[in-house]
């Protein structure tokens, strides 16, 4: 039975009459899809998986600043240069990346991205960071034990 239910194996067509006459279910029960359980970790869902979800809402050329923006600061991270950069840099930097059609409203949107991922590397770097059940006590209002 494991064999046929991690399909591995096919039910002959033939014996599908015999089935449902013992499984005492209709051909459609036996033939429907069975939902794929989502891939999931228990506990609410963490603010980068809400961020990418989020993400994944905006039109492609937003997306596709966003995925330039954080593929950029993941960069000068990892080269150890990303709190480094002047202010006049940094905005050149975002300038450079933004399309065309940019609007001042997309090129403020990018600066206020850019500095909350440089506060966020920041308190990363500098401990101020709370575990998933710091945060869910939190919330929950209960002091942690």
């Amino acid at each position: 039975m494991a064999h046929y239910e991690g399909r591995r194996l096919g039910i002959a067509a033939a014996l599908l009459p015999a089935l449902i006459e013992a499984l005492e279910s209709a051909v459609e029960e036996l033939l429907e899809e069975a939902p794929k359980a989502a891939k999931s970790k228990r506990g609410p869902t963490s603010t980068l998986e809400r961020q990418i979800e989020q993400i994944s809402q905006l039109p492609r050329a937003k997306q596709k600043f966003v995925m330039e923006m954080l593929d950029t600061v993941i960069h000068q991270a990892s080269q150890g240069e990303f709190i480094m950069q002047s202010v006049k840099q940094i905005i050149h930097d975002i300038a450079d990346h933004l399309p065309e059609q940019a609007t001042l409203d997309d090129a403020m949107y990018a600066l206020y991205v850019r500095q909350k991922l440089e506060e966020g590397l920041r308190d990363l770097d500098e401990g101020r960071t709370y575990t998933q059940e710091e945060v869910e006590q939190h919330l929950l209002g209960k002091r942690p034990s």
